[in-house]
């Protein structure tokens, strides 16, 4: 306390302890939270509103069940989460088949991941020693590319049927996603040449603009009037 008398002590002591209740002391310890409420707050607050909700709350389920509703986010170190990682690694996945490593990296380190980030620095919540997440991260395969060689081209447009043809033809041109590629016509702007489409990200309304190239204009312009969107 740095008094010279215990009166004067106990008198900085009962200070001390006053202004530690009503929360003015700057070594305040910040409050703990389990992973079961940090799991619900982040869902309300963030997991609802995102592209992949349903993933989210089921890797989220997956967390809580694994790791202990009722732990505290401070008590979750590296080595529960490296047994937790190892678990989920022998477990079937909703489809029966075991996980790939890249969705077991969505869940955890991933996810979890932001869990924590979210605790810590929105909500002051003390979570512990820091963790060393790159340490969590499985190794995934670089996948296969495949490209239509010239002759296996020809093969696959000689065994399409005639319906499919345009616009398989479209899409190899202008590379877009399945989702993407399903268009409207207020999103083709023929007078400028232009095409606006929505692209894979996890912002709303992340657009893209593709240029109509001579051939795109008219594998467009042969739909018109067959289907009025």
């Amino acid at each position: 306390t740095g008094k010279s008398t215990k009166r004067e002590a106990e008198r900085e002591e009962a200070r001390i302890r006053a202004s530690i209740e009503i929360g003015t002391s700057s070594t305040k310890r910040r409050p703990q939270l389990t992973l079961g409420e940090a799991a619900s707050r982040f869902w309300l607050e963030k997991g609802q509103y995102e592209s992949d909700a349903d993933s989210v709350w089921y890797q989220l389920e997956n967390l809580v069940d694994g790791l202990g509703k009722g732990s505290l986010l401070s008590k979750i170190g590296m080595s529960e989460l490296a047994e937790y990682q190892a678990t989920r690694r022998s477990q079937k996945n909703r489809r029966g088949k075991m996980p790939a490593n890249r969705s077991l990296n969505a869940e955890c380190p991933d996810l979890i991941r932001r869990v924590f980030n979210r605790a810590a620095t929105l909500w002051n919540i003390d979570i512990g020693d820091e963790r060393r997440w790159a340490d969590l991260k499985l190794r995934i395969p670089k996948g296969r590319t495949r490209e239509l060689q010239a002759s296996e081209e020809l093969r696959l447009f000689e065994a399409l049927r005639e319906d499919y043809r345009d616009v398989i033809e479209f899409d190899m041109i202008t590379g877009l996603r399945r989702a993407a590629l399903l268009l409207r016509w207020d999103q083709i702007d023929l007078d400028a040449g232009t095409i606006t489409y929505l692209r894979k990200s996890i912002h709303a309304n992340d657009v893209g603009i593709l240029p109509i190239s001579q051939r795109m204009r008219a594998l467009l312009t042969a739909q018109q009037g067959n289907d009025p969107i």
